[in-house]
């Protein structure tokens, strides 16, 4: 914990940032909720690294390579915002739409569904529904992006095998497929794949059973990975 108070975070990567987000978010979660701040520090600590980690996230942004990794950084941005309350501000707010939108239009334009990256597709998708999610439900069932998005939603449903299984594809990139679906029918009230849904979940998370008693440290991949999994269970 001591480490984790004195970080800073201008020798850190690109990517060890958006890995950090999610670490000091549960932190203070953790110590606001529980008022724990006597055993692990005062929440300020963390409120304070969270503000700095959104500052450094928005000022690397413009030199971020890649669609995939520059969505995941306006999702870690969305997560300090919209998962913690700690850190509020109509500037902070407008900035993350303003990413979203740029992002999201260049994606679409050049799009190609026989040659796509599927972290950049999964990284847009999920900004997608988040960002659908504040809109009247009129709105949002209009938008060309809720189509695009259910779209892909759809055929994961009927490419999934009777054993809850997608073939030819790493568990990460199914989790990722879980976590939107999930996000398509709770955050958008949409019902039809719960079944689908449930069975994939039932194969990629309730039947594997994850080792946490490491003697090493977690490389970035297998935090990415742990992330994955807690995020499709939540």
């Amino acid at each position: 914990m001591p480490q984790l108070q004195s970080l800073r975070f201008h020798t850190v990567s690109d990517e060890g940032l958006i890995v950090y987000t999610r670490s000091y978010a549960a932190l203070y979660n953790m110590v606001s909720v529980n008022a724990l701040d006597n055993e692990f520090g005062a929440r300020e600590i963390y409120r304070k690294k969270l503000d700095s980690l959104f500052a450094s996230l928005s000022r690397r942004y413009g030199n971020l390579q890649g669609i995939g990794l520059r969505a995941e950084a306006v999702d870690a941005m969305l997560h300090i915002l919209n998962d913690t309350g700690c850190i509020v501000g109509r500037q902070k707010r407008d900035l993350c739409f303003e990413l979203f939108d740029e992002l999201t239009k260049s994606y679409l334009f050049d799009f190609d569904e026989t040659a796509c990256d599927h972290n950049a597709l999964y990284g847009v998708m999920r900004l997608i529904y988040q960002f659908l999610c504040w809109l009247v439900p009129e709105d949002a069932e209009n938008d060309p992006w809720l189509g695009f998005a259910r779209n892909r939603v759809a055929a994961w449903a009927t490419e999934l095998h009777e054993n809850g299984e997608w073939k030819g594809i790493r568990a990460e990139e199914a989790l990722q497929r879980i976590i939107l679906m999930s996000m398509n029918s709770y955050m958008l009230l949409d019902s039809r794949h719960d079944a689908i849904i449930q069975k994939a979940y039932s194969y990629y998370c309730i039947s594997r059973q994850l080792q946490f008693c490491r003697t090493t440290e977690l490389t970035a991949d297998e935090i990415r990975y742990y992330i994955l999994i807690y995020d499709a269970i939540q």
